[in-house]
């Protein structure tokens, strides 16, 4: 059985793609404030609250 193609939606598709954009500039920008504030620990010897950080950071990369 043949599936049924659809017409594309060229506008629908532009404005997902500039979302996507947004979204992962976003996501970039969260990302470096938090490398920063991981950099601030780093500096203060605070490894619990480091390692929670490095955790969070790595779980929201995994997720983005």
């Amino acid at each position: 059985m043949q599936a049924m193609l659809h017409p594309v939606d060229n506008s629908r598709l532009t404005d997902l793609r500039s979302q996507l954009i947004a979204e992962q500039h976003a996501a970039t920008a969260l990302i470096e404030l938090a490398l920063m504030k991981e950099s601030k620990l780093k500096e203060s010897n605070d490894q619990a609250e480091r390692q929670r950080l490095v955790s969070s950071i790595t779980a929201f990369c995994d997720c983005v």
